[in-house]
């Protein structure tokens, strides 16, 4: 399980709220602080983390942040200071949904003594507790599976699809790592959703297309950006389509969350 090579998981489903997801960042803050007995300390982050998150974390009281692609250990090293006290990463990565060499990180972390934290934003493992056997953790299960059949079944129409020619479309990203089943059991809970990234005016006019032809009512699509309310909405519903522009630096991009319905995949044929 992943949580062999992380010391802390910030699970996004599992907040009800804005307030719970920032104090968990505040919690880990202060819990540094204690264990350096220093009133600020430094903190490592990945540099494509969601937007709600970047900022709690840039306002932390106590707290300076240095940005760096986590996908280079070298990259990782330069960032570390003498009082670097945690790193936090997402699983996968807002922007590329990337994965990340969680072995060789949480190692490294772990040599200098610096806590290693991983958000589980677009995936959260702990909805999927396959082996407590409970009717429910089967139930979750079944629908993730379900989930990602489908999101796979969307992800293949899009490739194809001249509406998306020259746009990157990606589910999850991967990485060869040691524990490739733990792997595995990730990528399908985390390839419920796919991201798509392009130009604005390009990602604007499909957005509005896809809005179109699912008929989706108004609160099934929306914005992701610096409020954190549309990431808990959209771990919690486990059942349906969502769509949702993203605002990035220089860019822009769709997230798409696939849902039950098989039908949803055909109706992407029609863009």
């Amino acid at each position: 399980m992943i949580s062999k090579h992380i010391d802390k998981i910030i699970s996004t489903a599992a907040c009800g709220g804005p307030q719970d997801f920032l104090r968990e960042f505040s919690e880990l803050a202060d819990c540094a602080k204690k264990t350096f007995g220093a009133e600020k300390i430094h903190a490592v982050i990945s540099d494509d983390i969601i937007a709600p998150a970047r900022l709690a974390l840039l306002n932390t009281p106590g707290v300076e942040i240095s940005e760096c692609d986590f996908t280079s250990l070298a990259a990782v090293d330069r960032a570390v200071r003498k009082n670097t006290a945690f790193a936090y990463c997402e699983y996968p990565s807002a922007r590329a949904f990337r994965s990340f060499n969680f072995e060789k990180l949480y190692g490294f972390f772990n040599y200098f003594k610096i806590t290693f934290a991983c958000g589980m934003v677009f995936t959260d493992p702990l909805q999927c507790d396959i082996n407590s056997g409970a009717p429910a953790a089967r139930e979750n299960e079944m629908i993730l599976s379900r989930c990602a059949a489908n999101a796979g079944r969307i992800y293949d129409t899009i490739s194809r699809s001249a509406a998306f020619e020259g746009l990157d479309a990606v589910r999850v990203n991967t990485v060869n790592y040691i524990d490739y089943k733990n792997h595995r059991k990730l990528s399908k809970t985390g390839g419920i959703y796919i991201s798509v990234g392009g130009g604005a005016d390009r990602i604007d006019g499909l957005y509005s297309k896809i809005a179109a032809a699912l008929d989706m009512v108004a609160d099934m699509r929306g914005e992701l950006n610096e409020n954190i309310l549309p990431y808990l909405q959209m771990a919690a519903d486990r059942l349906n389509f969502r769509l949702y522009k993203v605002n990035r630096a220089g860019s822009a991009g769709l997230v798409i969350k696939a849902g039950t319905d098989e039908l949803i995949a055909d109706k992407f044929k029609l863009l």
